[in-house]
């Protein structure tokens, strides 16, 4: 009787303990379902203002996490961004494994190969957002305002900014500061073009409001990204 009154009173403090011991599952799913806003640039919005002030939560960055995208991955916003070492995206937006779907070139400049990377994204991940980032301070945009022209595949970066109508529309007589600001922002508007009318079918989408395709400047000097979804647009 006195052993099976010690084995039961056992199990049940066992059990107690269970109930009381504080959860270890992945503190990033958590923060996850705190903040999560409804929709995807609410997402990158909030997670940036938890960037620049210092406050991110660092979601989705656990080996459990890795586990759950082993078979498949459902990102919720395609980046475009300039490959710059100061600028990475899941950083600059406080987002995790499996959250973005980046492509990184320098200048954040669009080719076919970016295009089809993007049309990967949103056919066969059925991803609807698409953000085109630019940077204050772009090295690209930087050599091409300058008149550089350096060797090899990197002139191939400058050429596709000469041949942007968006930046030919800029008023040469402004400040060297202004005029780097604005080639950055037509840069974006730029690339944002080239996206919507890729194809029929991406245009098609756009049109019709299944894809979102919007522009944002990133600064290196105080973390914060700029949406341009407001400004006329050039085209």
């Amino acid at each position: 009787m006195t052993t099976r009154f010690t084995f039961t009173f056992a199990i049940f403090t066992a059990l107690l303990f269970a109930r009381c011991e504080p959860k270890t599952a992945d503190a990033s799913v958590s923060a996850e379902a705190i903040n999560t806003p409804s929709s995807p640039r609410q997402r990158l919005e909030q997670g940036n203002e938890r960037f620049y002030t210092g406050s991110p939560t660092h979601p989705n960055v656990s080996i459990g996490r890795l586990k759950t995208l082993a078979k498949e991955q459902h990102p919720f916003a395609v980046i475009i961004s300039c490959s710059d070492s100061r600028a990475p995206d899941e950083i600059v937006f406080d987002q995790g494994l499996g959250d973005l779907f980046v492509i990184r070139t320098a200048g954040n400049v669009i080719a076919d190969i970016g295009l089809g990377s993007i049309e990967y994204a949103t056919d066969k991940l059925n991803v609807k957002y698409i953000l085109v980032m630019g940077h204050q301070g772009c090295g690209a945009v930087k050599a091409f305002a300058e008149h550089l022209h350096p060797t090899n595949h990197i002139n191939t970066i400058l050429d596709t900014l000469i041949n942007e109508n968006e930046i030919k529309q800029i008023g040469k007589d402004s400040t060297h500061a202004d005029y780097l600001t604005e080639v950055v922002k037509a840069n974006v508007l730029h690339q944002m073009h080239k996206i919507t009318h890729g194809t029929e079918a991406m245009a098609r989408k756009v049109q019709q409001g299944e894809i979102v395709v919007q522009g944002a400047v990133y600064s290196i000097a105080n973390g914060k990204v700029s949406f341009l979804t407001d400004e006329k647009r050039r085209r």
